[in-house]
Formats: C-alpha cells, structure tokens, sequence
C-alpha cells in the first residue's frame, strides 16, 4: 500500500496549525472525524493474518468447531470484521481524573482484597451403593460411568454413577463427578489439551 495516496491535500491543510500565542486543543485534533479515518486507513484490517491467526492467551479458552453453510460462514466473517473494526478504534484521549474519585476507588479496591475468603466444609468422599448385580461380575474390564445430561442441571445436583467391573452400582466420588462434569461443561481456569486432529495441517486433510 502507497502511503502518499491516503493523503490529499485538503487532508493535509488542516486546522492543526493554531495561531500564534494560541495553545493547540490536541485532544479536538485528535478526535475529529477525518483524522480518525486517516488514522484507519493507515492501520488498515487483515483478517487471516491478524485476526484469525492463533496467539498465545493468558487465559486458555475451549475451541469452537463448527459446520455451517456458505452464508453461515460469509456471516461469521463479517460479524468477525465488526469486531475487529471495533478493536481497531483510537483510545481518545481523556482528562485526567480527579483526585479524591482516584483515592476512594482505590479504597474500595483495598476493602474487596481484604475481604475473607469463606471456608467450606470439605466434600464428603465416601460413596453409595445404589445395587448389587452378580450378574454382571466380570462383564467388561472396564468401569462404566453413566451421567444425566438433563438441560439446566448443575454440576453438583447432575445425577453421576458408576458401575463397577463386579457389578456394583455406586455414586459417583467427587473426582469423578468434576472429571464428567468437565466434559460436558469446560472450566475457564484449567486449560484444555487440544487434539492435533483439529488443527492444521490434519484438519485440512480430514
């Protein structure tokens, strides 16, 4: 991109130049509509290699997949161009804040740190037996965990059992309920190993 293009010649005759003995209004200058748009055009947007490459996060987040139509993907593209243009607005620039409003957040910032953490009482670890089945002793080698996936449960009250390899029906303990609740609901603080399936180059080869 030629940046002399971007400019004209009315774009360049501004009103930045203040008169003699005059203090320049940076701030005005700055905002205006025409300097705004000059400052976008010289930023310009790349979607593919800007916007949808990958980066490292400070907060890891579960990966979407999803199968849509030719216009459910044109959408997406154009609701991500959105956001983009909306992350690629200038930060104005503000006055600065006044003093006792500066001192009194910070109060409050104090007083929400030093608030006590609640203690809770520790998770009962012992199961129960719901049934015994002879039957099915020595059937599978392997447990069998079967989880309720009714809509709008929570991940405590989510009915979670287990069937051992003798037959016994059981609950769930509570490390088994937060390994079969986390793969029907993701934490946002424990990051997720994603399968080299789903991403390049194997995805473009499945």
């Amino acid at each position: 991109m030629n940046v002399e293009r971007l400019f004209t010649r009315d774009d360049v005759q501004t009103t930045a130049e203040a008169p003699s003995g005059e203090a320049l209004n940076v701030e005005r200058l700055f905002t205006r509509d025409d300097v705004q748009s000059l400052l976008r055009r010289l930023t310009g947007m790349n979607l593919q290699e800007k916007l949808f490459r990958e980066r490292r996060l400070s907060r890891p987040q579960r990966s979407h997949f999803a199968l849509m139509t030719d216009e459910a993907f044109q959408k997406t593209v154009k609701s991500m161009r959105n956001i983009g243009e909306h992350f690629l607005q200038f930060v104005p620039v503000l006055e600065p804040r006044c003093s006792s409003t500066t001192v009194k957040s910070m109060r409050n910032i104090g007083e929400h740190f030093l608030q006590f953490v609640p203690v809770l009482e520790p998770r009962c670890s012992s199961t129960v037996i719901l049934a015994k089945d002879p039957e099915l002793d020595c059937f599978d080698e392997s447990k069998f965990v079967f989880t309720d996936l009714s809509f709008g449960l929570g991940v405590r009250i989510r009915s979670v059992v287990v069937r051992e390899t003798d037959g016994t029906l059981r609950s769930a303990s509570p490390e088994e309920r937060d390994r079969m609740g986390r793969v029907y609901r993701g934490h946002p603080h424990r990051p997720v190993n994603e399968p080299q399936l789903f991403k390049q180059p194997y995805l473009q080869v499945c």
